[in-house]
């Protein structure tokens, strides 16, 4: 960004911010690098960011990490003598309880995702117990 000029004792807009940063959202400007100065708003309207006439200011931007997004993941399963089951949300439990029906099939997606790479499971086999290695 380029510097910006104010003339002593005028009421001015700070400049819209124009950087940016992976991963993080502007949350405004401060006098020091760590935040613990004075802050201001993005655009914010000011009179004398210092008590001197002629002294230099640096406002330094300021960043708050965005929350990590979790894809949405779609389960659907079949079951023994009742078929292809409604899909479920992740931590919910999936296929029948006291019935004793096998799970046959297993349909597991990420829909419309902007991540790359797969999902991995891991399933509990009759008689056999969990399997030690995931499948993806």
């Amino acid at each position: 960004m380029t510097k910006q000029d104010f003339a002593y004792d005028a009421r001015q807009a700070l400049v819209a911010n124009a950087f940016t940063r992976k991963g993080y959202s502007f949350v405004g400007w401060n006098t020091k690098k760590d935040g613990s100065g004075k802050a201001y708003k993005n655009k914010q309207e000011v009179v004398n960011l210092t008590s001197k006439d002629g002294s230099v200011v640096t406002l330094y931007a300021q960043w708050k990490k965005n929350a990590a997004s979790i894809p949405s993941v779609k389960v659907i399963a079949h079951s023994q003598n009742l078929g292809w089951c409604d899909a479920i949300s992740i931590g919910s439990v999936y296929g029948t309880t006291q019935k004793s029906l096998r799970l046959e099939a297993v349909r597991i997606s990420v829909p419309n995702s902007r991540y790359s790479g797969g999902v991995e499971y891991r399933s509990h086999v009759q008689n056999a117990g969990l399997e030690k290695t995931w499948t993806r």
